[in-house]
């Protein structure tokens, strides 16, 4: 009888907490992924903008100078558009790449554990304990690249489905720019309803990811099996894999809900010696909301594995 959605977010549970030390692996990934972001910005970007003398613009404040701004910089600045693009292109790849590894490492710990564990609906939870820096290094040694593949497939798969409904907004925008009425309210449905897409394609793409990385850590399989793959399972079980996303989710929110009220309380008063008093308690409230933010992350995966077979 397969396990019911509380059963295997509680196995899932009792996997990250025997695994434990992935959640400072998780942490560790975060600080290299900012360090790689904001470093690569400030080393590329910057002088870029110095060189060029960007720095002696004045941002306009309204639309209207936003968007001549923006098309002065398309006309006379096209290559520097062109590079900026580039630089942040290459960042990217570089932060989806090492983040795939840490990802391919962290499940095969998961897997692992689930494996170890067995099918026995109860016992301790250390039956569950399977990490070890070798098995981590192998893990993500073995499969980044593979789920380096992943990451880009059924995110462009995403990308695509939401530059349809903006393609066609496009269009009927340009028709409609004899009645600018039209045009902006137009506009202003299509905002909302992309915004709404965009969360829903958000959530699909996230569960067929983490659906098809597990596939391919547990079966050794390639991208693009694991993606069909992925897909296919994901479906014929919709029902367990969404109730466990909706769970995850609402502990997500509310965990962002909390621990954003509580920076609003540390930020009431912005007197210096408020700040000065303040700045330790927020340092560790950020500190912690980074290491629960990698529990749940952690547990999301954790779930998928026991979701997931060794074969379909």
């Amino acid at each position: 009888m397969r396990p019911t959605v509380t059963e295997v977010l509680r196995r899932a549970f009792d996997n990250v907490v025997a695994n434990w030390p992935l959640l400072l692996i998780r942490f560790a990934e975060s600080a290299i992924l900012a360090a790689i972001v904001i470093g690569g910005l400030v080393a590329t970007i910057v002088p870029i903008a110095l060189s060029f003398g960007l720095t002696k613009f004045e941002p306009p404040t309204d639309p209207e100078g936003m968007a001549d701004l923006m098309l002065m910089l398309l006309r006379d600045y096209w290559y520097l558009v062109l590079l900026i693009l580039a630089v942040l292109t290459v960042l990217t790849l570089v932060a989806v790449a090492v983040h795939s590894f840490f990802e391919a490492g962290s499940a095969r710990v998961y897997v692992d554990g689930e494996r170890a564990a067995g099918p026995a609906p109860h016992g301790p939870r250390s039956r569950f304990r399977a990490f070890t820096g070798e098995r981590w290094m192998s893990g993500g040694k073995a499969h980044w690249l593979t789920i380096f593949w992943i990451f880009n497939g059924v995110w462009g798969v995403g990308g695509l489905i939401l530059l349809v409904p903006l393609l066609i907004v496009l269009a009927l925008m340009v028709v409609l720019r004899g009645t600018p009425e039209a045009a902006v309210a137009v506009g202003c449905l299509a905002l909302a309803l992309t915004i709404l897409a965009s969360i829903l394609v958000g959530i699909a793409v996230n569960l067929w990811g983490r659906k098809a990385i597990v596939i391919a850590v547990r079966r050794g399989a390639g991208a693009k099996e694991a993606i069909s793959a992925g897909w296919r399972e994901l479906w014929a079980d919709a029902g367990r894999h969404l109730g466990v996303a909706l769970v995850m989710i609402a502990i997500s929110f509310g965990a962002a809900l909390f621990f954003m009220t509580l920076s609003i309380g540390f930020a009431l008063d912005d007197s210096p010696l408020y700040m000065a008093l303040v700045l330790p308690f927020r340092v560790v409230l950020s500190l912690v909301n980074t290491v629960f933010s990698a529990a749940v992350a952690g547990w999301f995966l954790a779930a998928f594995a026991a979701l997931t077979g060794d074969r379909a």
